[in-house]
């Protein structure tokens, strides 16, 4: 049987189905009718998004980019009838949404009744434990705030019940949190502090953490001046310090390792940085070792110690076979931290940064002989 020929086209301009007659061979080609291909490009660019609107319109939900187009069709000006098209559009699927949005009712958790603060409780009891082993430490108030808000947003979502937190709320969830420590000390296990969970390794003089978005202010105190970043040839602004911690703290989701700050034992002040980095050297990825400090506290030894636990770490702790060290010739007094601690000079490598070349020196660590190093006592 003999297929039967399509008798009409579909113009993707006005959006119309027409005879096919009513194309030319080029516009049946293009989805074009005679009528608008005759039209000035202006109005044809109108008339088709003009009939992409159309299309939306007729839909029940419509998806995220859906909307965003709806939104940018609404404010062009270059366009008057679309504009005012998508306008009602939007306008119209707005309204349907609201119409089709339940009332939520508000209430205080302490007018709750009993056998819904029962509820509540098993979800902050799952939320708290969960915490505790995803994080390894007990949730401190920002913690406690954003837990909070998941449970709202929860029952908004499924009950359209909007739960407003009061003291009695607060209570609650020390009793909770309180009860979940408890039964896991019960089981052998002691929950850090969140601050005591940041503590990496101590020295003699040092404690090794991982940055937060806390230490903003007094990174960007040391990070600011120029002859503390003189390997990058510029003080960095708050918001170069903003990202490299931002950096660092992905770093430590990615490779379980970065920078990390170094604090005076003695006085809890932060004195710099010293850590472990991913790196490209002769393309090859390795693990390069880092420092920089406060000018306020070169020549006391700082940077060694820092840097000698932090190759202890990647080794003992971390499982690394080679630990790079990559330095500038005029950087001497990094130099001389590198071959106080052993680390062998195997070449040179350029770095561009900022649209400069910059030599480097390339010193290596192997595991074995950092050991040799430790029971030296060196």
């Amino acid at each position: 049987m003999a297929k039967k020929k399509r008798q009409g086209h579909y113009c993707k301009i006005c959006g119309e189905t027409k005879a096919n007659e009513k194309f030319s061979g080029k516009g049946h080609a293009t989805h074009i009718c005679k009528e608008c291909v005759a039209l000035p490009i202006e109005r044809k660019n109108e008339l088709q998004r003009i009939n992409k609107v159309e299309r939306i319109s007729e839909k029940f939900r419509l998806t995220k980019e859906e909307w965003d187009l709806l939104e940018k069709y609404s404010k062009n000006n270059k366009y008057p009838e679309l504009k005012e098209y998508a306008a009602d559009i939007l306008a119209h699927h707005r309204q349907m949404q609201e119409d089709r949005k339940p009332q939520i009712e508000e209430i205080l958790y302490s007018d709750l009744e009993d056998e819904l603060k029962e509820e509540i409780d098993e979800h902050l009891y799952i939320d708290f434990d969960f915490f505790i082993e995803e994080k390894g430490f007990v949730p401190e108030e920002k913690h406690l705030k954003k837990i909070t808000k998941g449970i709202i947003d929860t029952y908004i979502r499924y009950s359209y019940l909007r739960i407003i937190p009061d003291d009695a709320w607060d209570e609650r969830m020390k009793e909770v949190l309180k009860t979940v420590v408890a039964n896991l000390e019960e089981d052998g296990i002691i929950p850090q502090s969140y601050e005591s969970s940041l503590i990496l390794f101590e020295t003699e003089r040092l404690c090794v953490s991982k940055f937060t978005r806390d230490d903003l202010d007094s990174l960007h105190r040391i990070m600011e001046k120029p002859e503390v970043m003189y390997a990058w040839e510029h003080g960095f602004t708050r918001n170069e310090t903003r990202k490299w911690i931002s950096h660092q703290l992905t770093r430590y989701k990615k490779d379980r390792y970065g920078y990390f700050a170094v604090f005076l034992k003695e006085s809890g002040e932060l004195i710099g940085q010293a850590g472990l980095m991913k790196s490209v050297i002769g393309g090859d990825e390795v693990t390069e070792l880092g420092f920089i400090f406060d000018n306020e506290f070169w020549g006391k030894g700082y940077a060694t110690e820092s840097a000698k636990a932090c190759l202890q770490y990647g080794f003992e702790k971390l499982g690394l076979n080679q630990i790079y060290c990559s330095i500038r010739p005029e950087n001497t007094a990094s130099i001389r931290v590198a071959e106080n601690l052993e680390m062998t000079k195997t070449g040179e490598h350029t770095i561009i940064y900022n649209d400069i070349e910059m030599l480097h020196y390339i010193y290596v660590l192997e595991k074995n002989d950092f050991q040799l190093l430790l029971s030296s006592g060196a």
